[in-house]
């Protein structure tokens, strides 16, 4: 029976669908990044400018509230940046994987040392127990 190609042979043997997926990544990235941080600039143009006025106690409340708000957004922006990088970027994963975990990833389909093939995760955490073996 011959199954249907999944979407990493695709991108292997078609650099069109590589783009063309990174091309959506980095446009959703910089939406994201407008959506998020615009409020803050709005809010730092118009402290500037002398918009707020703070004659009561309610008018400063409320700016001190959209101030959290759009502080909030802003930093709400780096952190989805982070999962979105990692959600999509095998070589962003592999060097976080290697950084934080000490974790070589290896080529996917490689042997171990009994001739059992291995793939993914498995060939990672097989990686990571043969350094610490041979230390």
């Amino acid at each position: 029976m011959i199954s249907k190609p999944t979407f990493a042979v695709y991108e292997r043997y078609c650099p069109r669908v590589k783009v063309a997926s990174t091309t959506v990544m980095l446009v959703v990235i910089s939406i994201l990044f407008l959506v998020f941080s615009i409020p803050i600039d709005i809010y730092f143009l118009g402290y500037a400018y002398g918009t707020f006025t703070d004659n009561t106690p309610e008018e400063m409340a409320v700016r001190w509230l959209f101030y959290a708000i759009v502080t909030l957004m802003y930093y709400t922006n780096n952190s989805i940046n982070f999962f979105m990088y990692f959600a999509s970027g095998r070589k962003f994963r592999q060097a976080f994987l290697s950084t934080f975990f000490c974790i070589q990833p290896t080529k996917r389909g490689t042997t171990n040392t009994s001739g059992t093939a291995v793939t993914g995760v498995q060939s990672m955490s097989m990686t990571a127990m043969t350094q610490v073996q041979n230390n």
